[in-house]
């Protein structure tokens, strides 16, 4: 698939000097960015889900000292 991106030429030079440091092309390094943002949003809201799953169970957590009163240890 093909897709067309408009940038300024300041957008321009900034994507050109992130390639070249990172050894890569523009389409490279944008569809990297691209990828990672999404990927890194979806973990964000699947941790999020998995928080408020947890909270509505009513379960309780232990801290490390809790935990090792609790075994007598």
């Amino acid at each position: 698939m093909c897709l067309t991106i408009n940038f300024t030429e300041e957008e321009n030079r900034l994507l050109n000097s992130y390639a070249k440091v990172h050894s890569t092309s523009v389409s490279d390094a944008i569809k990297k960015i691209v990828l990672e943002k999404i990927e890194d949003e979806y973990d964000a809201a699947c941790a999020e889900n998995a928080y408020k799953a947890y909270i509505e169970s009513g379960k309780k957590t232990y801290s490390f000292s809790e935990a090792m009163e609790e075994l007598g240890l």
